[in-house]
């Protein structure tokens, strides 16, 4: 900015110059010859002030006739120049509106000190004032960049404090920067992000180049005035960081800058919440639901204080219900509106498009509305041919549940009535099942729709309260209402994750709950404290070895260790069995523990492989792959139909036996896909064997220039057989 300097030779000269004058209620405290003064604490102001012109003595400025004008109002300030008070009985501040002087400034010596006292003038309540100051020693007038804001009859002033107008040279005003509150992490998690240039204080509009001072303890980054602090893993304590904004501007040194050192604390790692599982529950209309102490189900916690919340856990319906045909009546004489927001427990509220409120008399609709887009808010129109007396029920459709469901309360019609407001919206809460946590950790259930019969779902989240984003677990429970006790099913816990259940623990609910199993199968649910069992299997049938996979006449050997006495399901005492099962057979032995107290069931599967294809996959038990490799030489393999169709080729096939591959009839003929998307070769017969298909089609995708057969073997068709390619 360029400055006009006017010298006692009255040539004219330029300088490059500035003034500055912030006023954060924390800076207007300056004392003077043992008393003080404040004015306008009411707002915090910043003065930014420029260099507009030079006089050799004071401009000339007159004291305006406050008599003239209608209104006025009282301000106190001093001036400082270059940080350092100015007390020079010939500075004047004056307040402006256009071109005419609205108030002058009275300099008055208070010890040793000057204090300016002006009064201001305007003719309407509010107007908005310029302020320039004239700095004697430097013989120059600022104009103050930020306006002033006068009010009739206000009294900006207090003897405590004055304002203080600061006044910078060469344009070149001191930066600040705010204290930064302490940050607080634990070990493993970086400290959260900070914007520095939120906490500089600087008037001129130059650029920032923020820079630190290095911490062996931390890992630091700045970019674009954005902080980023990370800890080294073995680091706990505290430390600090300072930083420092240096201004890039065009002037002569020293160059500003300021800094400000920024305090981390770091906690040691603690362990964070883990669940067990809190155990579903279901109960008859009529009853209610046990309370869950969550400090018991929470089970390795470490830190100073866990809290606990809940939200909803919403799923589609099986099967979806399809979204209603409601539109809104327009037949209706009269009317009230009703302004909503439409919640599933005060923690998840309904904002999908496609959801639906609907209000209804003995199932008659009366209105309906969707969301509106910005407010979240449902603006029902609900109708009605008399004037008041009708009973208002409301239905939802959700779009996320895909399902219709209804609310408990209901309301009395009134022509022309209001109920709720965009600012004040009725809360229509949908929950049948709400739960509670009270401060102690105790979750309660309380059914606020007594006919509802279903089951809902809740995610509970223990969190520590310093760190809830990095130190918390959540766990699911189901809550089920059932109109009779046989519509329940009884699960059993399963603490040692063995899939055998505790017949001594269970809990009757609607659904299978985590941690729990249809089996009561483990009298002793602590994998610890049991005695080693165990379980082998043999048999070399099959694709593989031991894998419980048998080609028909294949035998196994089923072997268990570990108990004092043995029971197979097929009536045998011993601990080890030999089968040869002529089809999948599921097999079961039940081992006595020492002590004779306590047992252990094991289940387990031995599937056979016929000549039956009872999978459409390209490999694995009861594909053509399989059964291919397990029938005889000379043998039939035919299809399990109709639940199985076709088989689906994706890798080449080896027709290493005379077999045939029949079908049901020329009308019911299964398929063989040959995939050439995913393979270069079909099927493929070796010499002197010969490869029969009875009833069956070959479609092969995209075939190009692959052979759908090949190899030196034959291929025999019988009845209807039908090769095609897409």
């Amino acid at each position: 900015m360029k400055v006009i300097l006017y010298n006692e030779n009255r040539s004219w000269k330029h300088e490059s110059m500035s003034c500055y004058n912030y006023l954060p209620l924390s800076f207007f405290k300056e004392v003077t010859g043992g008393k003080s003064f404040i004015f306008f604490i009411a707002l915090t102001l910043v003065f930014l002030t420029n260099v507009t012109s030079l006089f050799s003595q004071n401009p000339n400025w007159t004291t305006p006739n406050s008599g003239a004008f209608t209104y006025n109002a009282s301000v106190i300030a001093r001036v400082h120049f270059n940080a350092a008070t100015s007390n020079h009985m010939n500075d004047r501040i004056a307040f402006f509106v256009g071109s005419q002087l609205r108030g002058l400034s009275t300099p008055v010596q208070v010890g040793s000190s000057v204090i300016h006292f002006i009064t201001v003038n305007a003719n309407q309540i509010t107007e908005v004032m310029q302020v320039k100051i004239y700095h004697h020693s430097s013989n120059l007038v600022y104009d103050v960049v930020t306006p002033f804001y006068f009010v009739a009859n206000n009294i900006y002033v207090n003897i405590n404090q004055p304002m203080i107008f600061n006044v910078y040279t060469h344009n070149n005003t001191p930066l600040n920067i705010n204290p930064i509150p302490p940050q607080q992490t634990i070990q493993g998690l970086a400290f959260n992000n900070i914007s520095l240039n939120n906490f500089l204080v600087q008037p001129d509009p130059y650029p920032v180049e923020w820079t630190f001072t290095p911490n062996a303890n931390l890992h630091v980054r700045i970019n674009n005035g954005i902080l980023s602090v990370s800890v080294l893993p073995s680091f706990s304590g505290q430390t600090s960081l300072t930083v420092r904004a240096t201004e890039l501007g065009p002037f002569p040194p020293p160059v500003q800058f300021a800094e400000r050192t920024i305090i981390y604390n770091v906690t040691a790692a603690y362990d964070g919440p883990e669940w067990n599982p809190i155990p579903s529950q279901g109960i008859v209309k009529g009853n209610n639901f046990q309370n869950a102490d969550l400090n018991v189900y929470e089970y390795q916690y470490g830190g100073p204080y866990i809290e606990y919340s809940y939200e909803p856990v919403l799923s589609a319906k099986i099967p979806p219900v399809s979204a209603p045909n409601w539109i809104q009546p327009t037949n209706l004489v009269n009317s009230m509106l009703m302004t909503a927001q439409v919640n599933y427990t005060p923690y998840h509220q309904f904002i999908h498009p496609n959801d639906r409120l609907a209000a209804f008399v003995n199932n008659q609709l009366r209105g309906v509305a969707s969301v509106h887009p910005s407010t979240g808010l449902f603006f029902l129109s609900i109708g009605s041919n008399l004037s008041s007396g009708e009973v208002i029920k409301y239905k939802l459709y959700s779009a996320e549940m895909q399902e219709i469901i209804s609310l408990r309360d209901s309301f009395i019609f009134v022509s022309g009535n209001i109920i709720g407001m965009p600012t004040n919206p009725v809360n229509l809460d949908f929950t049948p099942i709400l739960p509670m946590i009270n401060s102690s950790g105790m979750a309660s259930f309380v059914i606020r729709d007594t006919s509802f019969v279903g089951e809902v779902a809740i995610k509970f989240t223990a969190y520590d309260s310093l760190y809830p984003g990095y130190l918390n677990d959540q766990t699911i429970t189901k809550l089920c209402i059932v109109n009779h006790i046989a519509d329940l099913d009884t699960f059993y816990r399963d603490a040692d994750g063995d899939g055998l259940g505790n017949p001594n623990i269970f809990i009757k609910a609607c659904s299978l709950s985590e941690g729990y199993v249809a089996n009561d199968d483990d009298c002793d649910d602590n994998s610890d404290l049991d005695p080693v069992v165990t379980f082998t299997l043999t048999e070399n049938s099959g694709i593989l070895p031991n894998d419980g996979n048998l080609c028909n006449g294949g035998s196994v050997t089923m072997s268990a260790t570990g108990g004092i006495a043995y029971l197979w399901n097929t009536g045998a005492t011993t601990n080890s069995i030999t089968m040869t099962p002529s089809e999948t057979t599921s097999y079961r032995v039940t081992i006595t523990l020492p002590g004779g107290i306590c047992y252990n069931v094991i289940p387990f599967d031995v599937f056979v492989e016929t000549s039956l294809i009872k999978s459409s996959a390209n490999e694995g038990n009861g594909s053509l792959r399989n059964v291919l490799f397990c029938i005889s030489e000379g043998d039939t393999i035919l299809f399990n139909l109709p639940l199985t169709t076709h088989s689906h080729l994706t890798q080449p096939l080896l027709i290493g036996k005379n077999v045939m591959i029949e079908g049901l009839s020329p009308l019911v003929r299964p398929m063989i896909r040959i995939d050439f998307l995913q393979t270069n070769s079909g099927i493929t017969i070796e010499e002197g064997k010969t490869l029969t298909l009875k009833n069956i089609d070959i479609n092969t995708l995209w075939a190009g220039t692959y052979s759908t057969f090949s190899g030196p073997g034959q291929i025999n068709i019988q009845s209807l057989v039908n090769v095609k390619s897409q």
